[in-house]
């Protein structure tokens, strides 16, 4: 499955996936910067299979149904690595199932 991590993603998150997928930043994609809506294009273009962020508002300020690729939300307190770590294997578990297009929201 080909992922495309968020600027607001720690780039350290890669590595605890990168065994399962082929997983690229935004920064790696030259997409930082960028308005939401130009990276949500961007996957549909580069048949991303799925955007890993954690900006929470997305699925409210975009109308993520005009997008096939499916968005995955990290719903925790703060973004900062080690509390995102805890989240690695039900995020792992949300991929082996097929994704829906639109927001999913992964919590522990």
């Amino acid at each position: 499955m080909r992922l495309l991590l968020d600027e607001n993603v720690p780039k350290k998150l890669k590595q605890d996936l990168v065994a399962f997928h082929d997983v690229f930043t935004v920064r790696e994609m030259r997409r930082d910067g960028n308005e939401d809506e130009d990276v949500l294009q961007f996957l549909v273009n580069f048949n991303m299979d799925a955007l890993i962020t954690c900006d929470k508002n997305l699925r409210f300020q975009q109308n993520l149904t005009k997008y096939s690729t499916p968005v995955l939300v990290l719903d925790t307190y703060t973004n900062a690595y080690p509390v995102l770590k805890a989240i690695i294997p039900a995020l792992l578990a949300t991929l082996e199932q097929p994704l829906e297009s639109g927001a999913t929201v992964i919590r522990i």
